[in-house]
């Protein structure tokens, strides 16, 4: 999270882009690890994630795609929608149903550009993120081999399933670097413009804002962070992202009983207020300072 943080700070729509490139390394074979890894892990090649469909978006278990098997091979066809990459990508993880309707009728297939079959529809025109493309990917009987079964057969949206885990993660990392660059630049052109004599930065209402736009952000990546450490642990509650679904803060003054905090924190003090105290250093000096009069282990788990 921290890396493509950093890096969406410079471009969030190259950041999230590479954060989908784990998957084959996760649940490919050795075979396919070899084939594919050395030059993803180069940027030599790129790799699009093809869920999405005209007729299931949320409800994803409602593809329409197939894969019939013929030999050693599996035929696809099918239409993916809005799928990052499509068409610059040399590779494509590409879910279809092998088998009975809902989500146990699903396998997930490494589909290479060059297949004959696979086309691509027009760029979608977008508002933002420009720095890739958005198209259809388009599955005439593409005939692939069956070693390009990703995984086991009827795992395809286990699969499809973790990977959105990690992919919201992902964007949420790529959203706060580029709230932390407008910040870093709210705060360098209120430095440096002048009116009526004075910096625009002395000007209390706008210190304000700063201070609001600086909590919210600290806000936003402590959630974060506390979803990636529930992931990680493979919590099958989330209990520690669950505080901030209203989007406030729980009540400080507790602490969740499977959390201990280590720290020194002032549990009278509500995140909030130490948010606030801290943005006074972070809009004087142009440095923000991480608060330590609260941590997220105060705060009680749903």
């Amino acid at each position: 999270m921290l890396v493509f943080e950093t890096l969406a700070s410079g471009c969030p729509a190259i950041a999230d882009y590479l954060s989908i490139h784990n998957m084959i390394d996760r649940y490919g074979d050795d075979a396919q690890r070899e084939r594919w890894l050395p030059r993803l892990c180069a940027m030599d090649d790129l790799a699009s994630y093809c869920l999405t469909e005209p007729g299931a978006g949320s409800d994803a278990a409602a593809l329409t795609t197939r894969a019939v098997p013929d030999g050693d091979h599996y035929v696809l066809t099918g239409v993916k929608q809005f799928i990052s990459g499509a068409g610059a990508a040399q590779v494509y993880v590409v879910m279809a149903r092998t088998g009975e309707p809902g989500p146990r009728g699903i396998s997930a297939f490494l589909v290479d550009k060059d297949d004959p079959g696979i086309s691509f529809g027009p760029n979608e025109r977008k508002m933002g993120w420009h720095a890739q493309p958005t198209r259809q990917v388009v599955l005439d009987g593409v005939r692939i081999p069956a070693d390009r079964l990703l995984g086991r057969a009827g795992e395809g949206f286990r699969i499809a399933m973790n990977g959105l885990n990690g992919g919201r993660l992902g964007i949420a990392a790529c959203s706060l670097g580029g709230a932390r660059s407008a910040l870093d630049r709210s705060l360098a052109h209120l430095a440096d413009r002048e009116a009526f004599g004075a910096r625009l930065l002395d000007a209390q209402a706008l210190r304000f804002r700063l201070a609001d736009m600086a909590t919210e952000l600290t806000a936003a990546r402590a959630l974060v962070q506390q979803a990636a450490r529930a992931l990680d642990a493979q919590d099958p509650r989330r209990r520690t992202c669950a505080p901030w679904r209203s989007g406030s803060p729980p009540t400080p003054g507790t602490r969740s009983p499977t959390a201990p905090c280590n720290c020194t924190a002032d549990t009278a003090t509500s995140p909030s207020t130490a948010l606030r105290r801290s943005s006074a250093t972070f809009v004087s000096t142009r440095s923000w300072k991480e608060p330590t009069r609260s941590c997220a282990s105060s705060w009680p788990a749903a």
